[in-house]
């Protein structure tokens, strides 16, 4: 739980601590927190205001004790007027800062009453690596959603909605001690790329060679995927009430997973550059799995575009070179003087 210092000191970072007091003592107990009835007399300039801002500190530090449900219209008229990306257009960059920072704090504060669109939005974009930089326990709100429900298939489905939300979150999570930056959506993917027995999170941490002070950050996002990849984060909760269906722990393939991740995933171009990293992976998996992987790309790479053919190309040649010269998923026509996909071999 946040004191009202922190919360103000959060979202109006540029103020200084005795700044800050001075608005506690004196202008910041003026503001009351909105009710539903307030709030719907709010229009989106009205953001821009001292009035409106300093009275949705009130209101965010009051979510903390209890919900109400002008916290979720709150959020609901942020993501009306900014579709959904929080970029209000005409605001300054202070402006944003502070709605994306309120957005974060309170949609997690109140993330087991959002809807399920606020929820996979704040999972699956940055407002997910903001929270956990903000120290706010992300496993416990998305675990007591998943307590809200007693029928299990929803509590199944919900899992799989937020592990794809995850799966791809683009946002830089954590730097490396090279100066490069890695994203949520790459830290998972190299974490399914372990086999089960091998799948230790304090392993895989340090082969990711972090910053010292992000290592942390990215063991907790690591715990949240792991438990919803096992459905953990519903299966230890009382479902003593859901009668209806056996419950048993679910164990997870992970070459399945990853099938799962390159399906839904809509640009495939960076996972392509890195095709030494992923032939290498590939070197012990079977045929099979290796023909799934280029059916998937079938359906979303365009040959046309050069640089994606030349590193499909890459790819090939690689996975050529380990000994697997019966992988031929590419030709050139002729007749065309194109380059086409072998549909014998992907068949």
């Amino acid at each position: 739980m946040f004191e009202l210092f922190e919360i103000t000191k959060i979202l109006l970072p540029k103020l200084s601590d005795a700044q800050l007091d001075l608005l506690l003592k004196n202008d910041l107990n003026d503001y009351k927190d909105y009710d539903l009835q307030s709030w719907q007399l709010i229009k989106m300039d009205d953001l821009k205001t001292e009035k409106v801002r300093l009275s949705l500190v009130h209101t965010l530090y009051q979510s903390q004790f209890g919900y109400d449900g002008v916290y979720l219209e709150i959020l609901r008229s942020l993501e009306k007027w900014s579709n959904r990306t929080l970029f209000f257009e005409g605001f300054s960059g202070d402006d944003l800062l502070f709605y994306n920072r309120l957005y974060v704090l309170l949609g997690y504060n109140i993330f087991p009453f959002a809807n399920l669109g606020t929820q996979v939005f704040l999972v699956g974009s940055f407002c997910l690596p903001l929270a956990v930089i903000f120290k706010i326990d992300i496993h416990k709100q998305i675990r007591e959603a998943f307590a809200r429900f007693c029928q299990l298939d929803i509590l199944e489905v919900d899992a799989d909605i937020f592990t794809a939300a995850l799966n791809n979150n683009n946002s830089v999570l954590a730097r490396k001690n090279n100066g490069q930056t890695i994203t949520v959506k790459e830290v998972l993917l190299g974490f399914l790329q372990l086999i089960d027995n091998q799948r230790n999170i304090d392993n895989y941490l340090k082969s990711l060679d972090l910053v010292a002070s992000d290592v942390e950050n990215v063991r907790i996002v690591l715990n949240l995927y792991n438990d919803l990849i096992t459905n953990k984060i519903w299966l230890e909760l009382d479902h003593s009430l859901c009668a209806h269906k056996k419950i048993e722990k679910i164990k997870v393939d992970p070459l399945a997973e990853y099938l799962k991740i390159i399906e839904e995933t809509a640009d495939l171009s960076g996972w392509l550059e890195d095709y030494k990293n992923v032939a290498s992976w590939l070197a012990d998996k079977d045929e099979k799995f290796i023909r799934n992987i280029f059916k998937i790309l079938q359906s979303k790479i365009n040959l046309g575009d050069q640089k994606l053919a030349d590193n499909l190309l890459l790819l090939i040649e690689e996975l050529h070179g380990q000994g697997r010269g019966n992988i031929e998923v590419i030709y050139y026509d002729d007749v065309s003087g194109k380059i086409k996909w072998n549909e014998e071999y992907l068949k």
